[in-house]
């Protein structure tokens, strides 16, 4: 322990030593503007000891593209992957910060049938926000997003979702919404988050659903036990 806080307390630790760095370790004083992440970094433990299919959940987040090639080859190829791979895919999104990727590791998170029955409850329920998010954003936004180049939004649909989801050719933005096209809907602003640089009308927007709209937890204090139980995640409304 001694020898992990005397790395930590180095301007720049050696290569070695960063790749061994904990969850904890990789966030240490630093703080986290993604209360998404701040959640996912709060219970890193239980969703480690929760997830009961290591290597199902990367193929996922390979098939996903959080992960590269070259993330998914890193796990593979140490040969304690199945104990450490769930850590190195936290640090990657905390190292990351990148609110898209975050949100899809809580999707294929939500949709893995091998999980601890509370963590699965948990990931459900926070993963639900964005669910909840994505009609009033459509609702409140319309105006903006029916402006939009529904070509260009096909294009880079079908190049990042069209292997999971389906092609959109053909459609309308009325398509997404449509009830049965939530999850879909809450893809399409994802795909605007990044290629935010495209859509300078949306900044605002955007940040508004990400900040606030999908990220109702508030990270909990951790009890005097060191548990922290997965019922009680708080929510927090900002208009």
């Amino acid at each position: 322990r001694e020898r992990m806080e005397e790395d930590l307390r180095e301007s720049n630790p050696p290569k070695t030593e960063e790749q061994r760095e904990t969850v904890d370790s990789v966030q240490s004083g630093q703080f986290l503007d993604d209360r998404i992440l701040q959640c996912i970094k709060q219970y890193a433990d239980k969703i480690k000891c929760g997830v009961l299919n290591t290597s199902k959940l990367l193929k996922e987040l390979l098939s996903w593209k959080v992960l590269s090639t070259e993330d998914y080859t890193t796990c593979f190829s140490n040969r304690n992957f199945l104990n450490e791979a769930v850590d190195y895919v936290i640090r990657h999104l905390i190292q990351e910060k990148n609110r898209v990727k975050t949100r899809i590791f809580l999707h294929v998170l939500s949709e893995l049938k091998e999980m601890e029955p509370k963590l699965a409850t948990w990931i459900q329920k926070l993963s639900s926000f964005g669910l909840d998010a994505t009609g009033p954003f459509f609702s409140r936004y319309g105006t903006s997003l029916k402006e939009l180049d529904f070509s260009i939004m096909t294009f880079l649909w079908n190049e990042k979702y069209g292997h999971k989801l389906g092609s959109i050719e053909g459609k309308q933005l009325d398509y997404f919404y449509e009830p049965t096209s939530l999850k879909e809907a809450r893809c399409l602003i994802w795909l605007l988050e990044e290629h935010r640089d495209k859509f300078p009308a949306l900044h605002n927007a955007l940040d508004e659903f990400f900040d606030i709209m999908d990220s109702r937890c508030t990270v909990l204090r951790k009890q005097d036990s060191g548990d922290v139980p997965f019922n009680s995640t708080k929510m927090k409304n900002k208009g």
